[in-house]
């Protein structure tokens, strides 16, 4: 019986440890092993990927880590020291929600307007929640490796506020839009806040170790 044609394709590493390694479609589970093997020989954060010479933007990366290899590919990740990438997106989100927070109360009174700049607003308040979650993915998968920085009820809270704010936007009840701006909102940034310090207190306490 003829020996199965074993099929190959290229790793690109750079950043933290560069190197270029030729692979065998086998040796790897699907992408999010590969990723997984590597985040442990570099000890960075995964901040760029690169297939076939395309960017695959990082907030795909649930959509393609189940992938498999079928062989020719060439697969360039990019990764960047963990502690410096995690604590400034951490920073950022930190200054996010102050800035968020400052603007509250303008959004609550447009809100009551129903004006058109209130729901620009909001669309924007939403992405930026995803964004936060995002980074809080990020920093369990690769900081963390699988280890809880929030809890269900956390998540959960979040994501009942964004669907409030969605549900009385389509209704067109301004008034109930603005009682949630005015009081859930405020503690779904703090929820965020207190997300992010964990996580800065689990960095330092691992730093120390």
């Amino acid at each position: 019986m003829a020996e199965k044609e074993k099929k190959s394709l290229i790793v690109k590493i750079t950043g933290v440890l560069p190197s270029v390694n030729e692979i065998e479609t086998t040796d790897y589970k699907n992408f999010d092993s590969l990723v997984k093997e590597y985040i442990n020989k570099t000890g960075g954060v995964l901040t760029k990927i690169l297939v076939n010479e395309k960017e695959v933007p990082m907030k795909f990366y649930d959509d393609i880590k189940t992938s498999f290899f079928e062989g020719g590919e060439v697969i360039e990740l990019e990764f960047s020291d963990r502690n410096y990438v995690l604590m400034n997106l951490f920073e950022s989100a930190k200054d996010y929600i102050d800035k968020i927070k400052q603007s509250l109360d303008s959004v609550s009174k447009q809100a009551l307007l129903d004006s058109e700049q209130s729901h620009e607003m909001l669309k924007a308040v939403a992405e930026g929640f995803q964004a936060m979650i995002n980074i809080i993915m990020i920093a369990e998968n690769q900081m963390f490796f699988g280890k809880a920085i929030h809890t269900p009820e956390q998540l959960e809270k979040i994501k009942k506020v964004v669907s409030q704010i969605v549900i009385s936007q389509e209704k067109k009840d301004s008034v109930d839009l603005s009682d949630i701006i005015d009081f859930d909102l405020p503690q779904t940034l703090e929820i965020f806040r207190k997300i992010f310090e964990t996580a800065e207190r689990e960095m330092k306490k691992e730093k120390s170790n």
